[in-house]
């Protein structure tokens, strides 16, 4: 293999000390504040209502068998079995294909009264909804997650849209779950200083339990071995298959002798041996982004969509009230499955 040229970070290491038990793994040492926790929640949770649950509508014909209409409008059992599959374990063990099914039929009926009632989501609105979560993930890994859900950017957005016109028309019809631009302007003034963003950097590490193994690694770095194939043969963090990549992370996210590291190197340098309370990293980053501060046009219709969410949680038999009512006025039908 041609030798690379590689920029080593060197840093005084500590004298290694006696660990009760092993080291252990990102998950436990990249900890959020408790507040950031909270409003960061409010960001990302677009993707997990939208995309990685199940609270999204198929509308599109996937297989000629029809599980059920409403008000002549098909839904196809091979789409419901896609919604099921992308169920975690945990909720695949609670739910069934039929509760599933039953939920699409709630969610397509009130669309379908949005839709009458003229409902549109304004274009800007739903590009800022995307370009939040794309920035909040990364585009490289956010076009990851949609492949392995099985959609494009194209139905994302349309998903996304159909499930903003849902959450409008409710809000049009129930003083509940109203959102207004004054709600959301209160919100982001009494969070403006977590909902600003933290100068970042997009971090790759390895993880050891022993000094001799990360001295050993970083001679084969200083060798010319690849940064991500080590990691995936050597770290004993979960984000090993991913070539120890941990994404983008704020200096307050990780333990101190990390975030220090992190953030003294420049773009692909790489760290000496870092040790924490956790282990012995080797640390390397790809991307710097400067903090930026909170702009509420920026954010106003994802505060608003989770704000919605907040609302919709505390009034559910409310919603289930008014979902029953406006099932009894429609004509569904329901098809037992082949």
């Amino acid at each position: 293999m041609a030798k690379k040229t590689l920029h080593i970070k060197k840093r005084t290491i500590k004298k290694k000390k006696a660990r009760a038990e092993k080291a252990k793994a990102e998950a436990d040492y990249i900890s959020f504040p408790v507040s950031r926790i909270i409003i960061l929640g409010f960001i990302v949770i677009v993707l997990i209502g939208v995309i990685f649950g199940s609270k999204y509508l198929l509308r599109k014909p996937g297989s000629s068998t029809i599980a059920a209409t409403v008000n002549g409008e098909s839904l196809y059992w091979a789409d419901i079995d896609a919604r099921y599959e992308r169920l975690t374990p945990e909720y695949q063990a609670v739910l069934t294909r039929e509760m599933i099914l039953n939920q699409t039929i709630d969610e397509l009926v009130i669309l379908q009264l949005a839709e009458q009632a003229g409902v549109e989501i304004p274009r800007e609105d739903l590009d800022s909804l995307i370009t939040r979560v794309v920035m909040q993930f990364g585009e490289e890994e956010f076009n990851r997650r949609l492949e392995d859900q099985g959609i494009d950017a194209v139905e994302f957005r349309k998903q996304l849209e159909d499930t903003l016109k849902i959450n409008e028309f409710l809000g049009q019809e129930l003083d509940e779950l109203r959102i207004t631009d004054e709600d959301a302007q209160e919100f982001f003034d009494d969070n403006k200083e977590l909902l600003s963003r933290p100068e970042t950097v997009h971090a790759y590490h390895i993880l050891f339990e022993t000094e001799e193994d990360a001295e050993a690694a970083l001679e084969r770095l200083e060798a010319g071995e690849d940064f991500e194939e080590l990691a995936r043969e050597l770290s004993i963090g979960p984000s090993a298959p991913n070539g120890g990549d941990i994404g983008y992370i704020s200096q307050e996210m990780v333990v101190p002798e990390f975030g220090d590291a992190a953030f003294e190197l420049e773009i692909e340098e790489i760290s000496d041996i870092v040790e924490s309370e956790y282990g012995f990293h080797i640390i390397k980053i790809t991307d710097r982004k400067p903090a930026e501060e909170a702009v509420f046009d920026d954010l106003k219709s994802l505060i608003k969509f989770n704000l919605f969410d907040t609302r919709f949680r505390e009034n559910q038999e409310l919603v289930r009230d008014y979902i029953n009512q406006a099932r009894a006025n429609a004509e569904i039908e329901v098809f037992e499955r082949n």
